[in-house]
Order: structure tokens, then C-alpha cells, then sequence
């Protein structure tokens, strides 16, 4: 039997490049907490984010960039059962060099 790959969970940032915050969504087969954490390119832990699934398999959040120099970061999303999703978040500044 050939089932279909189920089980595959994603996470999309937007915008992306973004100014001053940009959003999250992570889509997953089942209810889960996800720990949620911008970190730059060297390592260093800049926030944590509050996260709350709002639905099974649903969870949207908000990550605030003001304050922070333009830069690449990196956004994890870690579960209790040890799945991890990675984006890169683009942080630009808005005056229009």
C-alpha cells in the first residue's frame, strides 16, 4: 500500500524581507507546542516568541523586529517531539536607502 507522506509539518514567514515585524505559520498533522526563537547568523539567542496553537495543527504568531540592526536571522521552531523547521528572516530598514 502506497500511502501518501503524511506527518510533514512547514513553517512560512512573511513578509520576508520585513521592517518592522513580520509572521509566522507553522502547519502540522497534529496539536502540538512549539518552542519559537530568532537567533542571528552566530549563534546568539535575540527572543523567544510567545506561541499558542490556535487550532490542530495551526499555529500563527507574531515576531517583532524593531531594534534590530538589518541582519539575516534565523527562526527555529522546535516540538516535544524533537521535529525542528529553520527559515530565514530577512530584517531590512524601511527608510528607503
Amino acid at each position: 500500500v502506497n500511502d501518501p507522506v503524511t506527518g510533514i509539518s512547514e513553517m512560512k514567514v512573511f513578509p520576508n524581507p520585513a521592517v518592522d515585524a513580520a509572521h509566522f505559520r507553522i502547519t502540522t498533522p497534529d496539536a502540538a507546542d512549539w518552542k519559537v526563537s530568532l537567533f542571528s547568523l552566530d549563534g546568539r539567542l535575540i527572543q523567544r516568541v510567545e506561541t499558542s496553537v490556535q487550532q490542530a495543527g495551526l499555529l500563527e504568531g507574531r515576531l517583532p523586529l524593531q531594534g534590530l540592526p538589518e541582519s539575516v536571522y534565523i527562526l527555529r521552531a522546535e516540538n516535544e517531539r524533537g521535529e525542528m523547521l529553520v527559515q530565514r528572516v530577512v530584517k531590512v530598514d524601511g527608510a528607503g536607502k
